[in-house]
């Protein structure tokens, strides 16, 4: 139930189930209010701990508040408060990836996803910038259709793209290892071979006596067969489970 002065201020359409009755403050009961038809703009400022969120209708801002990290809460929040109406959101590509977009797309919200460096942001925003006004900006321009959402890639895409980063930073770390393995042998005097699985183990036995431990021999191991098994991933030859 809801009580309003005057039922046009009311954003939507009023759909009145029962008689409207005057009361003595001169308020008229309203049964049940509608946004069917309507679009509401949804901002939200994604962060790890919490989320600054920004509704806006017809150039208006609706409300704004923030909440946990949900996409469950948001969906529920804009059906119980704005049934019936069409859900449009955007927030910024970062560190939370695009999860975000994939759960609230499932539940029935509109979602772009931006690049930050193409919201149009004015003076004032810049100096005095926090979560709610970021929020509200990415509301604004949303509704004022001057934003452009990226290409979100399918999951699977996301999964392959990963472990090709994964590899190419572990072939950085284990080249690090190798090279200083390799001063610590010149500086030592001893003589290198190669990194082959037998020089390893002989690297090892010499390694017994200096001040050089098997931790350290440990990751240019590991990181030949974790690679190997990137590759095999990647082929289709690997399940999933193992890694």
């Amino acid at each position: 139930m809801c009580y309003c002065k005057d039922a046009s201020a009311l954003i939507g359409r009023v759909i009145q189930t029962g008689t409207i009755k005057k009361e003595r403050s001169g308020m008229r009961k309203c049964s049940t209010v509608s946004f069917e038809g309507q679009v509401i703009f949804v901002g939200i400022d994604v962060h790890k701990e919490s989320w600054a969120v920004n509704l806006r209708h017809y150039h208006r801002e609706l409300d704004k508040f923030s909440m946990r990290p949900s996409p469950e809460e948001l969906a529920n929040h804009l059906k119980r408060n704005y049934p019936g109406a069409e859900y449009r959101s955007v927030y910024e590509a970062g560190f939370s990836g695009f999860w975000v977009h994939r759960r609230l797309c499932e539940l029935g919200i509109a979602m772009i996803v931006i690049n930050p460096a193409d919201v149009p942001t004015s003076g004032k925003e810049r100096d005095r910038k926090n979560d709610a006004v970021d929020s509200r900006k990415l509301a604004r321009e949303l509704e004022s259709r001057m934003l452009e959402g990226i290409y979100v890639p399918p999951e699977e895409n996301l999964e392959l793209r990963n472990l090709v980063r994964r590899e190419t930073k572990l072939t950085g770390n284990i080249t690090r290892v190798k090279n200083r393995i390799k001063g610590y042998l010149n500086f030592m005097g001893l003589k290198f071979g190669s990194w082959s699985g037998s020089s390893l183990k002989i690297m090892l036995c010499l390694f017994a006596s200096a001040s050089l431990s098997e931790k350290q021999i440990r990751p240019v191991q590991f990181g030949r067969r974790y690679s190997g098994c990137i590759r095999q991933y990647a082929d289709g030859a690997f399940d999933r489970e193992i890694l």
